[in-house]
């Protein structure tokens, strides 16, 4: 049973909201957020146009008296009424101004609504007999021309009569918005984004059976989303223990504070982030031998590459991430260690390569930053967000 978690958990003197997937009591997935800090990723802000960042395009738009955010692709055309219109896309960290485009997007469930140069296009993820079908179907209906439709990968179990109503539900918001930024001022919000587990909810790998919670601010929107996607609600029951204590989740944050991660087979991962990427070395510890030494590195490496891929999203670790493997002689048995890990980077909804295991037995991982870590955000040290 796949279990869809909203709860609170305590680090220090602060109060955190997570939001978390486990398959059992096992945990798979986890986002963690600072309600004093929370982020913005998604909401849309009319700004000013604040200055011109020389020779790279972009731009610096101040929101407030206090807050700006860069716009990588600066197009001054898309200024209505002397506002411009920008939406979060990544938040402040490390002393870095938050990112922005003024590429709207709405998405929903079987649909996005963007402002790309208008056209249909079709998710990537769907096989190309079912992308000439979809492209087919709706190739006239969602062609509008003030706005581009992408259908999203469950749109292909979609009936059309649900796709282009909420087609031309997300074009007639995206509308709105654009009009009301030409009326306004500098820093109002045009679009709040939705609450973190929501957002994190569209970006689980795997669909859950159950939505819970335990926070009175998150029961009426998972109630609406059990609705709206056919799945399991469950009230919480007067007296039981918080899901946090239910689920273990505070005894995991513990173990993903710490360095070293116990693996089944007795061997260990020991995780060290520095300032220029992320060690990990697989120690064999005290692993059972296999028949063979050589067919018992494999053993221990594969499941260190599957322990890893879970830690990356479970920590939320990005950049270089380099794991010292256990040596292997044969070069079979590293090609399929590395087909291995290429295999689960490619389903990881955070983009991730697996680039090559080096002749010393280095496997080189690289991973999009998607937002704090783990640690900086149970520590208190993400970066302050714009808006505040």
């Amino acid at each position: 049973m796949r279990d869809f978690v909203v709860t609170k958990v305590v680090s220090g003197d602060r109060e955190l909201l997570a939001a978390c997937l486990f398959d059992g009591l096992r945990l798979e997935e986890l986002l963690i957020e600072d309600p004093a800090s929370a982020s913005l990723v998604g909401g849309i802000f009319a700004g000013t146009l604040d200055t011109k960042s020389k020779g790279t395009g972009g731009a610096f738009i101040r929101l407030n008296k206090d807050t700006r955010c860069f716009v990588k692709a600066f197009d001054p055309k898309k200024s209505g009424g002397g506002n411009v219109a920008v939406q979060i896309t990544k938040d402040a960290a490390g002393g870095k101004q938050a990112a922005a485009t003024q590429e709207l997007c709405l998405p929903g469930r079987y649909v996005l609504v963007s402002d790309r140069e208008p056209g249909l296009s079709v998710s990537a993820k769907l096989a190309p007999a079912e992308k000439r079908r979809l492209r087919e179907t709706y190739g006239e209906a969602l062609r509008f021309p003030d706005c581009h439709v992408l259908l999203r990968t469950e749109a292909a179990a979609a009936d059309a009569g649900t796709i282009l109503t909420e087609a031309g539900e997300l074009r007639q918001k995206l509308l709105k918005i654009h009009k009301n930024a030409e009326n306004v001022s500098a820093g109002t919000c045009l679009l709040r984004p939705e609450p973190f587990f929501l957002r994190f909810f569209e970006e689980l790998s795997a669909s859950p059976e159950r939505l819970l919670t335990d926070l009175s601010l998150a029961e009426e929107p998972l109630r609406r989303l059990a609705l709206k996607r056919g799945l399991v609600y469950t009230d919480k029951k007067p007296g039981t223990l918080a899901y946090a204590e239910l689920y273990g989740l505070k005894t995991e944050l513990v173990r993903l504070s710490g360095r070293c991660v116990h693996l089944k087979c007795g061997a260990e991962l020991i995780i060290q982030p520095t300032e220029a990427f992320v060690s990990v070395d697989v120690n064999s510890a005290h692993q059972k031998g296999a028949a063979t030494p050589e067919r018992n590195a494999r053993r221990i490496n594969e499941e260190a590459v599957r322990e890893l891929f879970r830690q990356m999203r479970l920590r939320r670790l990005s950049g270089m991430i380099l794991a010292d493997l256990i040596n292997m002689s044969e070069v079979r048995d590293r090609g399929e260690v590395l087909a291995l890990a290429k295999e689960i980077a490619a389903h990881e909804r955070v983009k991730t390569e697996a680039v090559d295991i080096t002749p010393l037995g280095i496997l080189e991982l690289v991973r999009e930053k998607s937002g704090p870590t783990l640690y900086e955000v149970l520590k208190g040290k993400a970066g302050a967000n714009p808006g505040e």
